[in-house]
């Protein structure tokens, strides 16, 4: 898709992919903004950042497949209807539940989707844990990919509660994904 809306609605924000019910079909679709993809898009992400982005999809498709698989065990489903009816409890799921296997896979593939010589340079980064005092802590590849995977689920209530709530936090966030937008291959 050339461009993508949230809810499917091109009245609302532009966002970098969507995933979806088909109302009559059934069909779960995957819309992905070609504004990540292309190199002179509007959206433009690294590439790690568009494989995170794949991957935050497919975990939205996996629960609306198990949320509408009747064979899977009434109890499973009518749970999972009830705590994550709509995509921002999916985040919320994601956030409590998703993050460490997110960091794994960015993790198995992180070699595929980046060049030594970025990486080399983004390791030499110093990061700034806390603000006052100012302390000091080398680039950390597992801090990375969990707030590479926190990207999108900044409208989930863990995301405000955690992170927004702490000044330190949040300005780690932005350290972690501002140096891989910076440093990583596009």
């Amino acid at each position: 898709m050339d461009h993508v809306y949230e809810k499917n609605d091109p009245t609302k924000n532009e966002v970098h992919a969507t995933t979806s019910e088909d109302p009559v079909s059934r069909n779960i679709v995957i819309k992905i903004s070609k504004q990540i993809l292309s190199p002179d898009g509007t959206m433009r992400q690294t590439k790690i950042e568009n494989a995170k982005t794949i991957f935050h999809e497919c975990i939205h498709a996996y629960l609306f497949v198990k949320a509408g698989n009747s064979n899977v065990g009434v109890d499973f489903v009518s749970t999972l209807n009830e705590m994550y009816p709509t995509p921002l409890a999916q985040h919320d799921f994601m956030y409590n539940n998703m993050i460490p296997t997110m960091q794994k896979v960015l993790g198995e593939i992180r070699d595929l989707v980046t060049k030594t010589p970025r990486r080399t340079i983004l390791e030499g980064y110093t990061m700034h844990p806390t603000i006052n005092p100012l302390t000091n802590a080398p680039f950390n590849w597992a801090d990375f990919y969990k707030f590479i995977s926190y990207s999108g689920l900044d409208e989930a209530s863990c995301f405000k509660e955690y992170v927004l709530k702490d000044s330190n936090l949040l300005s780690l966030f932005n350290q972690y994904v501002t140096a891989g937008k910076i440093e990583l291959d596009r």
